[in-house]
């Protein structure tokens, strides 16, 4: 009797890998969106307790303009992300599926500093596919046969990915949608 290990498989390799930025600039940009929102309340709070003398020490006022700086700092927070997301992450293609694994930052509640970063991986077959937008230099957009997503873009921030992200999309007979 021989104690020979059973052959294992070699993980299937994909034909194009393709790397956008990284998680640093969504932070980056949902700090961003943050603090212009937060300066931004703060000098209208300023400029509206001197134009309205009547509000200066007025405790309701300043409690509106609290609720309004959390909510716009979530908000602005919320599109800085989306903006910025569609140049992020990993997109890896193979013969029969394109593998799409971003991060997203969580946090355990909304008034929580505390980030954590979770990666999202979603699986698109290439039969699902129903085009593909590339009006945009820095990302190509998936789109699939159930309707789009922000969350299926290819990030292309060289030109060298680029053509080889068409070229793919192109040999997989995916088509260009304007």
């Amino acid at each position: 009797m021989t104690d020979e290990a059973p052959p294992q498989e070699k993980p299937e390799e994909p034909i194009l890998v393709v790397q956008g930025v990284g998680n640093d600039r969504i932070a980056r940009a949902r700090k961003i969106g943050c603090g212009v929102v937060i300066l931004v309340i703060a000098g209208t709070l300023v400029g509206g307790s001197y134009a309205f003398p009547a509000f200066r020490g007025f405790p309701r006022f300043l409690y509106l303009q609290i609720r309004l700086v959390i909510i716009i700092g979530m908000a602005g927070a919320y599109v800085a992300e989306r903006f910025v997301r569609p140049r992020a992450g990993r997109v890896e293609f193979y013969p029969d599926r394109v593998v799409l694994l971003k991060l997203k930052g969580k946090r355990k509640s909304w008034y929580s500093a505390e980030d954590k970063v979770v990666e999202q991986r979603e699986t698109v077959a290439w039969a699902e596919l129903s085009g593909f937008r590339d009006g945009d230099a820095e990302y190509v957009a998936l789109l699939r046969k159930g309707g789009g997503s922000s969350f299926l873009t290819v990030p292309t921030l060289t030109e060298a990915d680029r053509v080889e992200v068409l070229k793919l999309l192109d040999e997989h007979g995916v088509p260009r949608i304007e």
